[in-house]
């Protein structure tokens, strides 16, 4: 049936020293309304759903309140983040939070016009060094490069990738980092338009322009990395394996990578449902094909009651294994 269509515009052209001052509540009932526009009953988040700590203040999608939980439980106050596809620093960043509660920072961008708003916004703040730069997987200007090129030393606090596309391979350069150098939470966007459990990577070609990987394969990369996904919003949220162990367990997350989507799903974060359908119907051939391989279908739409179905066989599985 027809359907209300809300639309927000994001606030243009402010400076840190300019923000405006309900950004926080701008950004947080957005969210609440895209909440209230998913169609059906509500379906219940996970137990140890880390999503019920969403909040925004600068975020998107609810990473600030579910990392200050993370960190709070952790007993970690003060740290370093770095971030890039920056744009202007403030809008629907996963850094400007922390860099209000004191933290220094490394913002990348690699668009000259955005970065120029960036270099804006930042002018007064000397804990918070900007580059322009496009963060490649490996040389001076790949996520160890640009750390150090910064005269960073140890490992970041938080690390949020969001280039759209390439994402995956710029994760998969934290290979080349020493485990006690890499970050400790890692915020990586994946979107969600694949179905969650497509094992196969797709090639780059395909994945690019934002259409990303599957969880499935996200969660794999990060597991021999060493890290446990412990959520997903629209981006995946990754915590080091050492810390994950030190959570208390209704805060790890779910395993399965259908239970994640789900939660996501549920609280329908930027009418994530509606955009789903809209990119599967012009999904390109090589991920249909993928899906009809492993799956012998390919839906456009996401069936919540299918999703769940799968959720609750894949952790039948893990309670099996385990």
């Amino acid at each position: 049936r027809p359907r209300l269509r809300t639309a927000f515009n994001a606030p243009q052209g402010y400076i840190a020293d300019e923000c405006p001052p309900n950004f926080e509540v701008y950004r947080t009932s957005r969210l609440r309304v895209f909440e209230s526009l998913r169609p059906g009953p509500p379906i219940p988040l996970h137990p140890h759903s880390l999503l019920r700590f969403r909040r925004n203040v600068f975020s998107e999608c609810g990473e600030d309140g579910i990392v200050e939980a993370v960190l709070q439980s952790l007993g970690i106050s003060q740290g370093f983040c770095f971030e890039f596809g920056a744009w202007d620093g403030i809008y629907a960043s996963n850094c400007r939070y922390w860099i209000e509660q004191g933290w220094d920072a490394l913002m990348v961008e690699a668009d000259p016009d955005k970065f120029l708003v960036l270099k804006r916004t930042y002018r007064n703040l000397p804990s918070v060094r900007v580059e322009n730069a496009l963060v490649n997987a490996s040389g001076p200007d790949s996520i160890q490069g640009l750390l150090e090129r910064a005269g960073v030393e140890g490992p970041a606090t938080l690390l949020s990738i969001d280039v759209d596309g390439m994402d995956y391979r710029l994760l998969q350069s934290l290979g080349g980092v020493p485990a006690e150098l890499r970050p400790l939470v890692v915020l990586v966007e994946t979107n969600g338009f694949i179905r969650p459990d497509l094992a196969k990577v797709l090639d780059d070609s395909d994945s690019a322009g934002n259409l990303q990987q599957s969880l499935a394969v996200f969660q794999r990369l990060a597991r021999s990395l060493g890290y446990r996904m412990v959520a997903f919003t629209q981006n995946a949220v990754l915590l080091r394996d050492d810390l994950a162990d030190r959570l208390p367990p209704d805060m790890r997350g779910p395993e399965s990578v259908n239970r994640l989507y789900l939660d996501a799903l549920s609280v329908n974060w930027n009418d994530l449902l509606l955009n789903i359908g809209a990119t599967r119907r012009g999904a390109p051939d090589a991920l249909v094909a993928a899906e009809m391989e492993q799956f012998g279908e390919f839906a456009a739409e996401v069936d919540l009651v299918k999703l769940l179905e799968r959720a609750e066989d894949e952790e039948a599985e893990e309670r099996v294994g385990a």
